[in-house]
């Protein structure tokens, strides 16, 4: 028994050494566990003030989410009223499609035109340089006319002079001739033979001044006219000299 006794004090003994050491470990256990248990009260209050923090933040979230909803719901709005003016975007670019089919159609139009246009250009060009070439040549036609204007001016100049010696010697024959019939009213029979002498040598002289009024002036409309005038002239003297005739005979009879 008293064995069975000792046998089983010395399993208690042990089973007790075992219980201490448990203890012990269960103590320093309990001592890790407070420290833990420290460590994570401090976590725990972290997380709690973390927590406040984020009730904080999802409370201002809230407010954002709100304000984003309405922000949404202003922008469902605008992109309605997007939509609207995109259709009637699609529309007028509808229209404007049809505006340049038709716009390039005018400007095939425009090319051919161009193309006829250009064509008549080259047709003008050559026209313009067959116009400069007459026009060069007209320029030196005129040239030569006004080279011959100048010289008829001039030939003008010299007829009018001439004319003006002219018109004196024929106011001057006027007057000769009018003496003349004066005098071969008046003086008939003084004048039989000395008449007749210087009314011939008279007349010699005017148709010589005539000649060479003939011979100076040249041939032309104006010279034509003034021959008539001296033509004239030559009649009268002519019938002056029949009148001289008369007056003879006259003086005859009456011898």
């Amino acid at each position: 028994m008293d064995e069975e006794l000792r046998s089983m004090l010395t399993v208690i003994i042990k089973e007790i050494r075992y219980v201490k050491d448990d203890v012990q470990e269960l103590k320093e256990g309990v001592k890790v566990l407070k420290e833990d248990v420290s460590v994570l009260k401090e976590d725990v209050k972290a997380l709690k003030e973390d927590i406040d923090v984020l009730k904080g933040d999802v409370k201002v979230l809230k407010e954002d989410v709100d304000v984003l909803k309405e922000d949404v719901k202003v922008l469902k709005e605008d992109v309605d009223v997007l939509k609207g003016d995109v259709k009637v975007l699609k529309e007028d670019v509808d229209v404007l499609k049809e505006d340049v089919k038709e716009l390039k159609e005018d400007v095939d139009v425009l090319k051919e035109d161009v193309k006829v246009l250009k064509e008549d250009v080259d047709v003008l060009k050559e026209d313009v340089k067959v116009l400069k070439e007459e026009v060069k040549d007209l320029k030196e036609d005129v040239n030569i006319l006004k080279v011959d204007v100048k010289d008829l001016r001039d030939d003008v100049n010299n007829l009018n002079g001439e004319v003006k010696v002219l018109r004196v010697d024929v106011n001057f024959l006027k007057k000769e001739i009018k003496i003349a019939n004066g005098r071969i009213t008046g003086v008939a029979l003084m004048v039989e033979n000395d008449t007749n002498k210087n009314i011939r040598l008279l007349a010699e002289n005017h148709i010589n001044l005539i000649d060479k009024m003939n011979e100076s002036i040249r041939a032309s409309d104006k010279t034509l006219m003034y021959e008539i005038a001296v033509d004239t002239l030559k009649t009268r003297v002519n019938r002056l000299e029949k009148e001289m005739d008369k007056i003879k005979k006259a003086k005859r009879v009456t011898v």
